[in-house]
């Protein structure tokens, strides 16, 4: 079946999306795992191959390009990993998710590691080892606000300057 490209600039992300797995915390799982767990709730990945005019996208393919149901641009994985999903071009995969969100899935339900969540920190707030996690550099701006359903309050954490918050560390 042909899905329609569902694509938008990079420009026009203006928020940035916190999720979660909704498995038990402290699991790790696969990109082909995080595949068939998003397949129900996600919009399917467009047929129509990514070209991009930003010039901060030469070279840069899609991301897991065999995997049709991955709904989040980055997974980040308890032990610290980020693994990049969608290409950040492309919208996020689930409906109840605004078009120009950049969707950041935590796996685990509501207690992250700490490595999970320096991951994220760093992730969302930039610094220098956001190129080591973002294939575009810069695309998280520090500006964005940050709101989801990721088992804990996002307005919380950045009032808490993006560090742990209590109950919610494994």
């Amino acid at each position: 079946m042909f899905s329609p490209p569902q694509y938008r600039p990079v420009a026009q992300i203006d928020r940035i999306h916190l999720t979660c797995t909704r498995t038990p915390d402290g699991e790790s799982l696969t990109l082909d795992e995080l595949d068939a767990l998003d397949l129900a709730p996600a919009l399917r990945r467009s047929d129509v191959p990514l070209t991009s005019a930003d010039p901060r996208l030469a070279g840069i393919a899609a991301t897991s390009p065999r995997h049709r149901f991955l709904a989040a641009h980055f997974y980040v994985c308890p032990a610290g990993v980020v693994t990049v999903g969608r290409h950040p071009e492309e919208i996020p995969g689930l409906l109840d998710v605004p078009r120009t969100a950049l969707l950041v899935c935590l796996l685990g339900t509501r207690r992250y590691s700490g490595a999970a969540w320096s991951a994220l920190r760093v992730l969302l707030r930039g610094r220098p080892a956001i190129e080591h996690y973002s294939p575009l550099p810069g695309v998280v701006p520090d500006h964005l606000p940050v709101g989801g359903d990721p088992g804990f309050d996002p307005a919380a954490w950045a009032a808490a300057d993006f560090q742990p918050l209590p109950g919610h560390v494994l």
